[in-house]
């Protein structure tokens, strides 16, 4: 597996945490997976799909003043706003390929997000879009 980390610009937030990275998980055949990587004071928290376009959740992982045994769940669904967007050589997918480009929207109300990642193999352009909407 294969992690591509990009940083969000300097003062970057989602409500009142700092987004300090947006992981991208890579696995053998390509596929891709996400969270974002926030910090609250001294927490360090993930946001995350619960799975493939399944709703995103909150989850408190490490601390920098305390340990934390077990991942503590903290909101499901998690609800922020917030848009980025990411360009250029940005790391290597499966055997060949290249993600160049990353496009991500999260909305607080309704809870939704989209995330679109364009990859670049033998000279093709592909996107792949992970996305879910809270109902109602």
């Amino acid at each position: 597996m294969r992690v591509i980390t990009l940083k969000p610009p300097r003062g970057s937030r989602c409500g009142d945490r700092d987004l300090d990275a947006f992981v991208i998980e890579v696995d053998d055949d390509g596929h891709l997976d996400f969270r974002f990587e926030l910090g609250e004071g001294l927490a360090i928290l993930w946001a995350l799909p619960a799975g493939v376009d399944e709703m995103m959740r909150l989850v408190l992982v490490d601390a920098a003043a305390w340990h934390v045994d077990e991942p503590e769940l903290r909101e499901a669904p998690w609800r922020c706003d917030g848009a980025w967007r990411w360009d250029g050589e940005l790391g290597s997918v499966g055997d060949d390929g290249e993600l160049v480009g990353v496009d991500v929207v999260v909305t607080a109300r309704p809870a939704s997000y989209r995330c679109v990642f364009t990859t670049r193999q033998a000279g093709q352009l592909t996107t792949t879009t992970r996305q879910w909407r809270e109902p109602g």
